[in-house]
């Protein structure tokens, strides 16, 4: 974030991931590691992080906007989602909208889904492509069961 508006962005990035990545062979070797998933999302992160979306994303503040929502909120999180805390993120879906007086916020954890709220086994994004799921249908239940539950 600190250097979000910088041009040595990108390097910055690059200069910390090679950082990263001598760490983790130690560890990766310590631990007879026969493959490390985590090394190309995270270099193909610091080569796409310097776009113009990109640097306005990492830098957008929620909780001033979130303070002025008024409207009931639903937010659900699977249990195995690699790309965001789930228990990070439902609290400040609660935490935020109380800040502008809105208690109406219900949280859910959905167990056993991924980011795109699909089952999976590794649950890493190279898994996507072959999970034969679709959109859980326990989610759907709890988004159409909220959704009862506000409109009556």
């Amino acid at each position: 974030m600190r250097y979000a508006d910088s041009t040595n962005m990108e390097q910055k990035l690059i200069d910390t991931y090679n950082q990263w990545k001598r760490t983790d062979d130690e560890g990766v070797k310590a631990r007879h590691v026969e493959f490390d998933h985590f090394r190309f999302p995270i270099y193909s992160f610091a080569k796409q992080a310097t776009s113009p979306w990109y640097r306005y994303f990492i830098k957008y503040d929620p909780a001033p906007v979130l303070a002025k929502v008024k409207v009931p909120i639903l937010s659900l999180n699977g249990d195995k989602d690699l790309m965001v805390s789930y228990k990070e993120d439902l609290a400040n879906w609660k935490a935020l909208p109380a800040h502008g007086k809105n208690k109406n916020v219900e949280t859910v954890v959905m167990p056993g889904l991924n980011h795109l709220f699909l089952p999976c086994e590794k649950c890493t994004t190279q898994e996507y492509s072959s999970i034969r799921s679709s959109f859980s249908p326990q989610a759907l239940q709890v988004i159409a069961n909220w959704l009862k539950k506000i409109v009556h």
